[in-house]
């Protein structure tokens, strides 16, 4: 079959500077991206420059959830109209093994294998491109009991750093810690604080907010902060006045619609439990904490900092359920499972990047 000549009388393709396309290109979401790797070896080269991968993370607006049941594959899902739509299964190889989320920042998701203990093993996965990084191993105290984490983005530097507080019990009652930094540039751990006495441990991982990683720690009455950026611990006070202790008040510690929380069960005169929010209205003023609002008594909740198209805040209640606050009604509503309910399940959200870990 003859090919047909191309008229030449017809008007010429039009041309396209590289920096407009730059900028369409930046805006697509990553799927298409990834698509059209193939269409030339000149956007295959674009698609992985620093500049357009930074460019394109900073337009980037597109959130979704990723869930991990107990002992099978995690998956991303969209998170609509209370019907949790699974995207697709990520990294298969993980499959049986526990996970255990610890952080998102910035397109990136920092788990743990096995739990989040001492001995396990960490990683760094970009859900979007299913690319992971496993995480050299951290060093450790002897007798090592506890570690927490923390994780974060640093535009200064534009790294990525992992926070490890190792703690060991140091006679009968007294504890020591170690603090370990993570830089995924490096790819190396280094230790940037002497063992220190008297240091009860971490509880549970780190929220990060304003490039700050946020711990709660037992028997104490404020939050301990550690700045990705200087390196150096400080303490965030609690509400003034504020009679809970923090384990028997179950106190959490999260991020709700941009701000600084916390929430924890009390009980009434009619014996009745409900939970508590407050949030740190402007950071760092602790004149600032205000109470919001007091729900149902649950065992534990995770704030996933993320409102969905309903005005709903979005929360990981008792490791089971995702469930829906609208503030405006003052109302919970759970999401349909498309998972074991009778599992435990682990969620984070996290940006769509393309990101290499």
């Amino acid at each position: 079959m003859k090919r047909e000549k191309r008229d030449e009388s017809a008007p010429p393709l039009p041309f396209l500077p590289c920096d407009l396309i730059f900028n369409i290109l930046s805006w697509l979401p990553v799927k298409s991206i990834l698509r059209f790797k193939c269409v030339c070896k000149s956007w295959l080269t674009l698609f992985t420059d620093p500049d357009f991968v930074k460019k394109h993370l900073s337009q980037s607006q597109n959130h979704k959830l990723i869930v991990s049941c107990e002992f099978d594959n995690f998956f991303s899902v969209i998170c609509e109209n209370h019907d949790p739509k699974p995207i697709h299964n990520i990294n298969s190889k993980i499959r049986g093994i526990e996970v255990n989320f610890l952080g998102s920042s910035y397109g990136l998701v920092l788990y743990a294998t096995g739990g989040a203990g001492a001995s396990n093993r960490l990683y760094l996965l970009n859900p979007t491109t299913e690319k992971f990084n496993r995480l050299p191993v951290l060093p450790s105290l002897i007798d090592q009991i506890t570690v927490s984490y923390g994780f974060g983005y640093v535009a200064s530097i534009d790294d990525y750093k992992v926070v490890a507080i190792s703690s060991s019990l140091n006679g009968v009652s007294d504890f020591e810690s170690i603090t370990s930094v993570y830089t995924l540039k490096t790819n190396s751990w280094r230790r940037i604080q002497d063992r220190t006495l008297e240091v009860l441990p971490f509880e549970g991982s780190g929220i990060l907010l304003h490039g700050v990683i946020h711990w709660l720690r037992p028997h104490w009455s404020n939050i301990t902060c550690f700045d990705l950026v200087e390196e150096k611990f400080q303490y965030m006070p609690l509400p003034a006045d504020l009679q809970i202790d923090p384990l028997s008040n179950k106190l959490t510690c999260g991020v709700l619609r941009g701000c600084l929380c916390i929430s924890f069960i009390i009980q009434d005169q009619d014996l009745m439990f409900s939970r508590e929010f407050w949030v740190m209205t402007e950071y760092g003023k602790r004149e600032s904490w205000t109470n919001v609002w007091s729900t149902i008594g649950f065992d534990s909740i995770k704030s996933l900092n993320f409102s969905n198209s309903a005005k709903e805040d979005l929360f990981l209640v008792d490791k089971r359920w995702l469930v829906g606050y609208n503030v405006e009604k003052d109302s919970f509503s759970r999401y349909r499972a498309n998972y074991n309910p009778t599992t435990n399940i682990e969620a984070e959200i996290y940006l769509e990047s393309m990101v290499s870990p």
